[in-house]
């Protein structure tokens, strides 16, 4: 494709619709316009930049790491990008620069509800709680109607969801998964995550490890005993509203009950459990 010219109208008619695409939600619109001309690396710095966007709207975090870094090097006043790379880090699991790029970008521009929300994932999944909990609250003022501090499930309702759904399934399949416990954790760990080759995501909501029922004859001895893992705050996060927390809640620890029985994804995805 003929590169385009840096002060030509079809680079202004370009730029704009591709941006209107994405402020009307026509995420997948917009990297259709944006691809051909962004695949060259020597291709114009804006519409590299646009499609890096475009790409991380459409949560491709991998795929647009690359056009958000040359992005910050090309104009390191770029809040968004900055700010979507710091989403980015936090997603290839490398907190401390995750947090670094966030708080750049919410310097240049305090405002921005998104950067202080994501700013919150960061810091609560180091585990700091309270300053987590200030950037979820910013978030919230600036945009209340994308961004909510998450809603804490309370206790009980955890207890009571996992003995209704556990009760529920048949008795062959609660006898066979009688010793596979159940842990309710607040947030993976990085160990947790980087047992799988990619690593698993931080937002992830539930992990079975071990070895499965169906496989158990077959694993040595002293392999990492099988366990169901339950994230919290990834479902906090994941739904609002109380009902639908117990909701995902029951349908995460079925999905992860169902790996431990042997099945893959597309056979959860049969059941309704994807």
């Amino acid at each position: 494709m003929t590169p385009i010219d840096d002060d030509s109208e079809e680079l202004d008619e370009l730029l704009e619709e591709a941006e209107a695409a994405l402020d009307a939600g026509e995420v997948d619109k917009a990297i259709e316009l944006l691809e051909p001309h962004a695949a060259d690396r020597d291709g114009h710095p804006e519409v590299r930049a646009m499609f890096g966007l475009a790409l991380f709207y459409a949560g491709e975090y991998d795929d647009a790491f690359e056009y958000l870094v040359e992005a910050v090097d090309h104009d390191p006043d770029d809040a968004e990008c900055r700010g979507a790379l710091g989403v980015c880090h936090f997603f290839r699991l490398e907190f401390g620069t995750a947090e670094k790029e966030l708080r750049r970008a919410i310097l240049t521009e305090e405002d921005w509800a998104e950067a202080h929300y994501w700013l919150g994932r960061v810091l609560e999944f180091q585990g700091r709680y309270p300053q987590a909990m200030v950037s979820f609250q910013k978030a919230q003022t600036l945009d209340g109607d994308h961004y909510q501090a998450p809603r804490r499930i309370r206790d009980e309702d955890l207890d009571a969801v996992m003995q209704d759904a556990i009760a529920g399934l048949p008795p062959r399949i609660r006898t066979a998964i009688d010793d596979v416990p159940v842990l309710v954790e607040e947030y993976p760990t990085e160990e947790l995550l980087r047992e799988t080759d990619p690593p698993f995501t931080p937002d992830i909501l539930g992990i079975f490890t071990g070895a499965s029922v169906m496989d158990r004859s077959t694993t040595p001895s002293g392999t990492q005993p099988s366990t169901i893992h339950i994230f919290r705050r990834n479902i906090e996060h994941f739904v609002g509203e109380r009902e639908e927390m117990v909701d995902e809640l029951r349908v995460t620890l079925l999905h992860e009950v169902g790996h431990a029985l042997g099945m893959d994804e597309e056979e959860l995805e049969a059941l309704g459990l994807e």
